[in-house]
């Protein structure tokens, strides 16, 4: 499962460098949370994704989870 999760996340790095691709990068990043739901770099850049779109509650909730998850993830608390 967490093999099948990096490959989803690395789909969405991929995905989230271009505009056109961010619906693509979402649900990539969507899929790695769901197959691995520890992937703390998928929520951190799904919730980045949310923030720059505006939804700024979804992107809270994303960091949020993030932080519950490994406090110590230094990019969560930005």
């Amino acid at each position: 499962m967490e093999l099948r999760a990096a490959r989803f996340f690395r789909a969405g790095l991929r995905y989230e460098e271009r505009a056109e691709t961010l619906p693509k990068a979402i649900r990539a990043y969507q899929k790695a949370i769901e197959l691995n739901p520890h992937a703390v770099g998928a929520l951190i850049n799904l919730g980045t994704i949310y923030y720059n779109l505006g939804q700024l509650e979804e992107a809270e909730r994303h960091y949020q989870t993030a932080l519950l998850l490994d406090p110590n993830y230094a990019l969560a608390h930005f």
